[in-house]
């Protein structure tokens, strides 16, 4: 996503950058596990009772991903419409450094969130159930935001075919729009080879193909922030 949005401005995103931004996600998922799972200890400590200092721990953990998403589509919207782009290439980091921050400590948090929730006695077994989950959401996840990018990838190519004139668009790819589905399966079409022959100022769609990606994540955090406020202790004599 960086390169695909920022690397068209080498002269901020250097491979130097692009190492330390890499560094930076470990750091800041590390410093998310310790950093969050101390706020947790500290608000487990003040809430009047262990589960609601976690609850409202996992409250921001969920609630603050929302608006990072958002503000990592607004960065890409403002390099689409050609503003300078080191403002939003700072607020695109941020935004990632703050998501990778709670990926961490919602990994650090859980285990006291369920020893809270559903007591001590077989909070081992209960963390690892939970991993039954979280194993393939990690592999989902990623999986879905590549397939929504792609798809993403093949609307731009349709809208970008569109504008490319029909006999343009045949001696330049040898064969005609009518062909076009099966060019895109077979990936012998692109985005930028389309721009190179689309009407002069035509705008580059690579730059919103990871806007749904981005707004579904969002949803889906808003969605774990409900889920989070409607979750309630079990009561104390079933925790055995």
């Amino acid at each position: 996503m960086l390169t695909d949005v920022f690397g068209r401005h080498p002269e901020l995103v250097t491979p130097a950058f692009c190492a330390t931004f890499v560094s930076l996600l470990g750091v800041f998922n590390l410093g998310g596990r310790i950093g969050y799972s101390s706020l947790s200890d500290i608000a487990a400590s003040r809430a009047g009772t262990a589960f609601h200092g976690r609850k409202l721990t996992f409250a921001a953990l969920f609630g603050a991903t929302p608006p990072l998403y958002l503000a990592c589509v607004w960065s890409i919207h403002q390099v689409a419409a050609g503003a300078d782009p080191s403002l939003p290439l700072t607020i695109f980091c941020i935004s990632i450094f703050g998501i990778f921050s709670t990926f961490g400590g919602t990994t650090a948090t859980r285990p006291a969130f369920v020893a809270d929730t559903f007591g001590t006695a077989n909070v081992g077994v209960l963390t690892a159930r939970q991993l039954s989950v979280v194993m393939p959401a990690s592999f989902a996840g990623p999986k879905l935001a590549s397939m929504l990018r792609e798809k993403g990838v093949n609307q731009g190519i349709r809208d970008l075919t569109a504008l490319v004139d029909d006999s343009v668009f045949a001696s330049t790819f040898g064969a005609s729009k009518d062909e076009l589905e099966v060019m895109i399966a077979g990936k012998s079409i692109s985005i930028s080879r389309l721009l190179e022959v689309a009407p002069p100022g035509t705008a580059d769609p690579t730059l919103l193909v990871y806007d749904q990606a981005l707004y579904i994540m969002a949803a889906l955090q808003c969605t774990a922030f409900a889920g989070n406020l409607l979750l309630q202790p079990l009561p104390a004599h079933k925790h055995s």
